[in-house]
């Protein structure tokens, strides 16, 4: 199925990205923004493809607006297998002889961070979305830079195939929250379609539509554009 969603503005879209995502998530946005504003070094966020981790991460970081320096990353299946592939925007200055060295990827990328830092004097946020596509070796330089209490993460990532195994370890040692996130229910779903198209949607028609979705936010918003 493809989603016809061109008609409609970046902002309009936005607005109804955040609805979707407060609809059975506004626990999970709490909890992430206190963890992160706590002890914890890091947030994890799991789930199916759409289910709404990348929209529920930036609200995250939305409600931190102020309070933390944020720096974005993208994992990207095209870079998947390349050590420190994402992050060759930052370490453009390392030796190519020092290239496969993880103290030295660090010290470059940490000289980075700490200039974004300086600049805002405020607590480093991580941000990295499809946390699933990292090679392992950033992985391994992103849980260092959280293990060290130099920057928090707050990741999302795919149920399938799962984090790198460098950063689920800082949920196994504790010192990460994890959310896995399920799919919409049907009283959810029908609070979806009353935000999006008013009252008046018939009661059946939000149970059809629940479980052609089966709870998926994006999904469902394919669903709604096309009919």
């Amino acid at each position: 199925m493809i989603c016809l969603a061109s008609f409609r503005t970046r902002a309009e879209a936005s607005v109804e990205g955040e609805s979707r995502v407060l609809t059975g998530r506004s626990e999970d946005v709490s909890s992430a923004v206190e963890a992160l504003q706590g002890t914890r070094a890091a947030v994890l966020l799991l789930g199916d493809h759409g289910i709404g981790k990348s929209t529920l991460m930036e609200t995250v970081a939305a409600r931190l607006d102020g309070e933390v320096t944020p720096v974005r990353l993208h994992g990207s299946p095209a870079l998947s297998h390349v050590p420190y592939g994402v992050l060759a925007p930052f370490i453009v200055e390392l030796p190519v002889e020092e290239a496969t060295s993880q103290l030295a990827v660090l010290r470059i990328f940490w000289s980075y961070l700490e200039g974004q830092r300086r600049a805002t004097q405020k607590p480093l946020l991580l941000i990295v979305d499809d946390a699933h596509d990292l090679d392992e070796a950033t992985a391994g330089v992103l849980v260092e830079l959280a293990a060290a209490g130099w920057a928090k993460l707050l990741v999302s990532a795919a149920a399938r195939p799962g984090l790198p195994e460098p950063l689920l370890q800082l949920w196994f040692e504790g010192i990460a929250d994890r959310h896995d996130l399920r799919p919409l229910t049907r009283d959810q779903t029908a609070e979806i379609l009353a935000q999006q198209l008013g009252p008046q949607v018939l009661p059946n028609v939000a149970e059809v539509l629940w479980e052609a979705s089966a709870g998926n936010p994006l999904l469902l918003s394919c669903l709604v554009d096309d009919a």
